[in-house]
């Protein structure tokens, strides 16, 4: 948006925005690839934890937006068991919600298998078309997931 409506060029920016998949955002300040980056604290925090030298600056929210979705023929979330989820990618804040609201309803990571699917499009397709039946979703997915009849048994954590 700031890109768009030409505010870091009024300021005298000269920005090149990148994006980022999920987990890659501290691994490419601590490489030099990047001066800083728009991180969550949910993979910013581990990777401090094991010595890297990053500073979080500000925080967007003090809650996760994102949720656990299930398609709705899982009545029980233990049949859940042996089925997959969907996330972006190992080791970011997807993935780590998604063991954190696994936990919150009995059931462990090792429970369901972890499918590296993609961004929030992707992940809402797989759950879609029954590549996945669970999917760790933000707005305006899980929106989209609650208004087609998926149920959402953790919600923002």
């Amino acid at each position: 948006m700031a890109q768009d409506s030409g505010a870091f060029k009024k300021y005298g920016l000269d920005v090149k925005l990148i994006f980022l998949a999920g987990g890659l955002a501290p691994v490419a300040v601590m490489a030099g690839e990047v001066p800083f980056a728009l991180m969550s604290a949910g993979v910013m925090v581990p990777a401090a934890l094991r010595g890297a030298a990053l500073i979080m600056v500000a925080a967007l929210s003090n809650y996760l937006n994102q949720v656990l979705a299930v398609a709705s023929e899982f009545t029980d979330l233990k049949q859940l068991r042996g089925k997959r989820i969907a996330i972006q990618r190992l080791s970011d804040l997807t993935h780590i919600t998604a063991r954190e609201a696994l936990k919150h309803v009995g059931l462990l990571e090792s429970d369901l298998q972890m499918q590296q699917i993609g961004g929030g499009p992707a992940r809402f397709t797989a759950l879609q078309t029954g590549n996945a039946q669970v999917a760790i979703l933000t707005p305006p997915y899980s929106t989209r997931a609650r208004k087609l009849g998926y149920r959402i048994p953790v919600n923002p954590l």
